[in-house]
């Protein structure tokens, strides 16, 4: 794995604040959120890296821990995924970045071995009444994420890729569908 170093610059943010008839131009710190679910696979040729989106990102950093220090591995990817050859790493993290900063670091918090399963995926409540919630639930195995998604198009994402639940609360007929991607492809299932 060849260690990238790299010196990057970012713009600076501004915020006008009305005071007193004056109009003042202020710098502020505006930073991309972090992924909240990131996924590793280990294989013995490579590791695989997969993390949920953010709305606020252009672009993700990834880094590898090697011999007791971080190193960039991956200056600037723009999707959700990235694949390694295996090294002396097998602890990643990730950030997320714009052309204004960066966010803070997350740790790979779903180590993936199993093959992708969709094991359970159910409400607690077998009929609805219009406006009444339930709760959907889901377990899955060997997933990178998880998303639900209901036929009116509206999508729950990003979600805990090993097990959770939603509370939902239709205002019509409504079929829910959860996709289950893994790092060799993908699994739906409805509900």
């Amino acid at each position: 794995m060849p260690f990238k170093s790299f010196s990057q610059e970012f713009e600076q943010a501004y915020v006008p604040i009305g005071l007193d008839g004056i109009t003042l131009i202020l710098p502020m710190d505006v930073y991309p959120s972090k992924p909240i679910y990131f996924s590793v696979k280990n294989t013995s040729t490579h590791d695989f890296v997969a993390w949920s989106s953010t709305s606020t990102a252009d672009y993700y950093q990834v880094e590898a821990y090697i011999n007791g220090e971080w190193h960039l591995v991956s200056n600037k990817v723009i999707g959700t995924s990235a694949s390694f050859r295996v090294d002396s790493s097998r602890e990643y993290r990730i950030r997320s970045c714009h052309k204004y900063g960066c966010s803070e670091w997350q740790l790979n918090n779903n180590k993936v071995s199993d093959e992708l399963k969709i094991n359970a995926f159910y409400t607690d409540k077998s009929t609805l009444k219009k406006g009444e919630s339930t709760l959907l639930r889901w377990s899955v195995m060997g997933a990178a994420t998880v998303e639900i998604r209901n036929s009116e198009g509206y999508t729950f994402s990003p979600l805990n890729p090993v097990s959770g639940r939603i509370t939902i609360r239709p205002q019509r007929s409504s079929t829910f569908y959860i996709t289950a991607s893994g790092f060799s492809g993908e699994k739906k299932r409805l509900k």
